[in-house]
């Protein structure tokens, strides 16, 4: 075992310190995108907010919530070179479910699982046109975790992907 690894099933919300508050999902979705707003724009990508205003609101630790959707968000910027992304967020039954949805590149489904491992990055190769450590996915899914949520993908092959993750509507956090 590297000792110098980050192990994320070790983060719990404790180590992080996460701080709950009332909020709404569309408040820290318009935080995320304006944040990234810039790489879209230089990328003559567009990006699309689809909430309806009378969600209602949840119990999050919002600066961590916008660092999955900012870690989401860069990702999807990475791979997607024409169309764009689209957010939305629906109540689906007792949770709010948001679903970051790319036109890019897609993912191969034999790379699906490695998405979600610590540090598993899809094309391993020195040479691919992407940087970043790999622990955006693994870290935005334990936090979603924290949150009593879930966080999975749909992808397709040149046609794009979706991140979807759930954040219960009266949430236990996850010790």
């Amino acid at each position: 075992d590297d000792p110098g690894r980050v192990d994320l099933s070790a983060l719990d919300a404790r180590k992080l310190g996460l701080t709950f508050t009332e909020m709404t999902i569309r408040a820290v979705i318009e935080d995320a995108v304006s944040v990234v707003g810039n790489l879209y724009r230089a990328k003559n990508l567009e990006l699309r907010i689809d909430v309806p205003p009378d969600l209602p609101r949840l119990r999050i630790d919002a600066v961590r919530i916008r660092q999955v959707l900012i870690n989401l968000l860069t990702n999807a910027s990475r791979f997607t070179h024409q169309g764009g992304v689209t957010i939305t967020a629906r109540q689906v039954d007792e949770v709010i479910r948001v679903a970051v949805a790319d036109t890019g590149i897609g993912i191969a489904p034999e790379d699906v699982p490695k998405v979600f491992e610590d540090f598993g990055q899809v094309d391993g190769s020195m040479t691919r046109p992407h940087e970043g450590t790999g622990l955006g996915v693994p870290l935005s899914k334990r936090l979603v975790e924290l949150h009593g949520g879930q966080m999975w993908l749909e992808s397709r092959v040149g046609i794009g992907t979706t991140f979807y993750f759930t954040l219960p509507m009266t949430p236990t956090p996850v010790r």
